[in-house]
């Protein structure tokens, strides 16, 4: 019979620490839809969940998308549902936004803009990383 070292059940059964990072356009593919579907499975879990919107990504957070005009479903009102799941640690990449010609009046506000260099120490901190 194999036991658990002494000592070892904190660390054990300390939540990881994952961060999704959403790459992808919100619509022309189901991989934004998918993401957002692995976050809030996720979130049951009790980890310490967290999501970077970089490149293409940051194109998910614009609001009063017309997504019913292609019949899909707003990716935006499922966005807004996340801290419903205790998902609260949203964060974009400044340099992304700039490239993309997007403002942060045209986003969120409860989202936290990263610079690159915030944005890999970021990434640096995590148990691990989920890239769509």
């Amino acid at each position: 019979m194999m036991m658990a070292a002494e000592g070892n059940t904190t660390t054990m059964n300390a939540p990881k620490k994952l961060l999704f990072v959403l790459r992808q356009a919100p619509y022309g593919s189901t991989l934004a839809k998918d993401a957002l579907d692995a976050i809030l499975a996720t979130s049951a879990y009790e980890q310490d969940l967290s999501i970077a919107f970089i490149d293409d990504g940051v194109f998910q957070l614009i609001n009063n998308q017309q997504s019913e005009l292609i019949d899909q479903k707003n990716i935006a009102r499922i966005l807004s549902a996340l801290p419903l799941y205790d998902i609260t640690q949203l964060f974009v990449c400044a340099a992304s936004l700039a490239e993309r010609g997007i403002t942060l009046g045209a986003i969120s506000e409860d989202i936290t803009v990263l610079e690159p260099e915030a944005l890999r120490t970021l990434l640096s901190q995590q148990d691990h990383l989920l890239s769509f």
